[in-house]
């Protein structure tokens, strides 16, 4: 059995494995790698500021099909009143991730998520601020780090 196989099998058994497995791939290969600790506060709160982004958008876009489908009927709300709900639950989003980055203005993955959530809502300059706070992160600290949806 190779070395790499042995440190890899003790990586599976580890408490920390993304780490293990980034200082077993820096000692054989010289290679660092940043990979994201999921017991990080920070990196919860964003974890769940992600799943709150994804819900939002799946919320909002079954209002918009559920108000298509009455307004051919003649009983949808009007287009301003959607519109101002729509803002209305977008805005709680944004206000999150605004907070956030603003206690963790290092956080590259949040500004990366940001503007995502930003491009996802039609916000495309703000997305493009958002990606521009991700490559100032990036280039002041040099490294990223990976994470299971950030690597897919």
């Amino acid at each position: 059995m190779s070395d790499l196989t042995i440190g890899l099998l003790g990586a599976l058994l580890a408490t920390n494995q993304p780490l293990a497995v980034s200082n077993l791939v820096q000692q054989d290969t010289g290679v660092s790698i940043a990979v994201v600790n999921p017991g990080d506060p920070a990196e919860r709160e964003l974890q769940q500021l992600m799943e709150d982004d994804d819900a939002a958008l799946a919320e909002v876009d079954q209002w918009i099909q559920t108000n298509n489908a009455l307004t051919a009927k003649g009983e949808g709300e009007t287009k301003e009143a959607l519109n101002q709900r729509i803002h209305a639950r977008l805005d709680t989003v944004r206000n999150n991730y605004d907070s956030f980055l603003r206690r963790h203005p290092d956080s590259a993955r949040g500004f990366l998520a940001y503007g995502s959530f930003l491009d996802d809502t039609g916000d495309e300059d703000a997305a493009a601020l958002a990606v521009n706070g991700w490559r100032i992160t990036i280039n002041t600290h040099h490294r990223m780090p990976l994470c299971k949806p950030c690597a897919a």
